[in-house]
């Protein structure tokens, strides 16, 4: 068994009631009847449940609609000694009729505001009421239901535009149909939460938000990832666009350079080659072959005659040209080929190019030099 609570919709347009000297509205309103109901559960699919004779019109189920607060709306809570005077806008009476298949409470509207609205349009009324329900599958009066509803206790009557379902939440006199607002494990303390979808609020149970805000977080983490994701495609067609760039600009430098005539060039540096190994044939033994050797290591064995701890790959290209640019100028004395082939008499034949200390060198070209004069 399942203990439920229950709200139907009625329409004060089918009633008759009447304003008193005091300003009140008074008259009966249909409470509840026999008979199956349709009840909307909250994934959708529709609940029918039957009110028997013997349920309905237990003396237990009148009484429980006697003396009841009518409230304007549905309260967050169920009505109690602790929220009756601040939600109460009139009671329901003592008198209840039985009106062919029908409950009629007589009610009384007392609250200035409440008696407003009716009479504005606010004309629906919505009983809330505890019961328990019964798992039992039958027909009655040709029509099916799937539950029976038993021990049918009444809490409160909400004068409301529209029940919490929407239009289709309202009983109609004209209607065998009521379709349910909750359809919830009954508790002394519903607990209910309002969301707004699309722009329009709902009331739901806290089951219901907690499964839709799950769904809302889900919703945001998948757009903060396809931010991310189209954070990311923008960041690298940026570098792909700038590598395509940088790739074209060389494009065009090649083509403007294959485009030149690199002749003359060519012969510029085929003629500083010869140049180099004519300057440096002096210091390297006849059969020293200096086609196998670059630029950079004739240079370096040449400064190596006069520096011997002299390291080639710890200076500029600048300076080694410079070192071996001012050892040539010192070549053009006329006795300076004399004196390095005499200084390279005294080492080791075996040493290709001969290394000879700076102060062997000066004491030759001294001695040369004294000879001549």
């Amino acid at each position: 068994m399942e203990q439920v609570l229950r709200f139907d919709e009625i329409n004060l347009d089918q009633l008759k009631l009447t304003e008193t000297p005091e300003g009140f509205l008074e008259g009966y309103a249909i409470a509840t009847r026999t008979g199956v109901f349709s009840y909307r559960r909250a994934d959708g699919s529709v609940q029918r449940e039957l009110r028997t004779d013997e349920e309905v019109f237990s003396q237990d189920a009148i009484d429980s609609f006697k003396m009841k607060p009518i409230t304007n709306n549905h309260p967050e809570d169920m009505v109690n000694i602790d929220n009756a005077s601040e939600l109460s806008v009139g009671m329901t009476g003592q008198e209840i009729k039985k009106i062919d298949n029908y409950l009629a409470p007589f009610i009384k509207i007392t609250d200035k505001q409440a008696v407003q609205d009716a009479k504005s349009g606010k004309r629906g009324l919505s009983f809330g009421y505890k019961v328990t329900l019964v798992k039992k599958d039958g027909v009655f009066k040709g029509e099916r239901y799937d539950y029976v509803q038993t021990n049918i206790r009444g809490n409160h009557l909400a004068l409301v535009y529209e029940g919490r379902a929407g239009d289709k939440a309202k009983l109609r006199l004209d209607s065998q149909d009521a379709i349910c607002v909750f359809n919830t494990n009954f508790n002394d303390n519903l607990n209910m939460k309002k969301i707004r979808l699309d722009g329009k609020e709902f009331e739901v149970s806290e089951e219901v938000a907690s499964k839709i805000d799950s769904i809302e977080a889900e919703n945001t983490e998948l757009k903060k990832d396809k931010e991310d994701l189209s954070k990311d495609k923008s960041d690298l067609q940026t570098k792909l666009d700038t590598v395509t760039g940088e790739r074209d600009s060389i494009q065009v430098k090649l083509d403007e350079e294959l485009k030149k005539d690199h002749t003359a060039d060519i012969a510029a540096k085929v003629q500083a080659r010869i140049d180099l190994e004519k300057k440096a044939s002096e210091f390297f033994k006849s059969d020293e072959d200096l086609s196998k050797l670059s630029d950079k290591e004739i240079k370096s064995k040449v400064i190596t005659l006069f520096t011997k701890e002299f390291k080639a790959d710890e200076v500029s290209e600048d300076y080694l040209t410079a070192r071996f640019d001012s050892i040539i100028d010192i070549k053009k004395d006329a006795n300076f080929a004399e004196n390095i082939k005499a200084a390279s008499n005294k080492t080791d034949s075996s040493q290709s190019p001969v290394a000879v200390s700076n102060a062997d060198l000066q004491r030759d070209l001294i001695k040369n030099s004294t000879k001549k004069e």
